[in-house]
């Protein structure tokens, strides 16, 4: 029951969430002296929240160049290699937003060119709020997806250098 501006404006605010969950990351890593071991964390490019002529509201990302990988779905499942060092620091990055949310929500939907993501999603705890209304979008799979990850995940050398707590499914 969005308005097409509501959703939106709820996809920039979802993209801006894990831009925020991927720099925190990253100032773990440098605040800790992590960065040689640890190595490239992954960043999100901007996003805008546009209105054509028409009226229509638009959400325009940065452009990232290259050949465009997923790693985690947005049901929160992990795809690929878990022996892939991409993979395992993605994984860690959902672990990573899961608890520094005080495990409310999870960055899911990972996916980019390299360390440059783009797209993304976010599972919430609770599916809506106090009014009711879907937190964040449709493509919010909820617990579903935070259970998911859960099963699937075994803490990898990412997870274990930012003394991330293990996650009980």
């Amino acid at each position: 029951n969005q308005t097409a501006e509501q959703h939106t404006r709820k996809v920039v605010q979802m993209h801006n969430l894990s831009r925020n969950f991927a720099a925190q990351l990253t100032q773990v890593v440098l605040d800790e002296d992590l960065r040689d071991v640890f190595g490239e964390t992954f960043t999100y490019k901007n996003i805008y929240l546009g209105k054509l002529p028409d009226g229509e509201f638009v959400t325009v990302e940065e452009f990232v160049e290259g050949e465009m990988e997923k790693l985690i779905n947005n049901d929160g499942k992990p795809c690929g290699n878990k022996e892939d060092v991409m993979l395992q620091k993605a994984e860690c990055l959902v672990h990573f937003s899961y608890e520094k949310s005080d495990y409310q929500v999870m960055l899911v939907d990972v996916q980019g060119v390299g360390y440059e993501l783009f797209d993304p999603e976010i599972a919430s705890a609770e599916l809506v709020d106090s009014q009711n209304e879907v937190l964040f979008t449709t493509g919010n799979l909820s617990a579903t997806a935070i259970q998911n990850f859960k099963v699937n995940h075994t803490c990898n050398f990412y997870c274990k250098c930012l003394a991330l707590k293990p996650l009980s499914s």
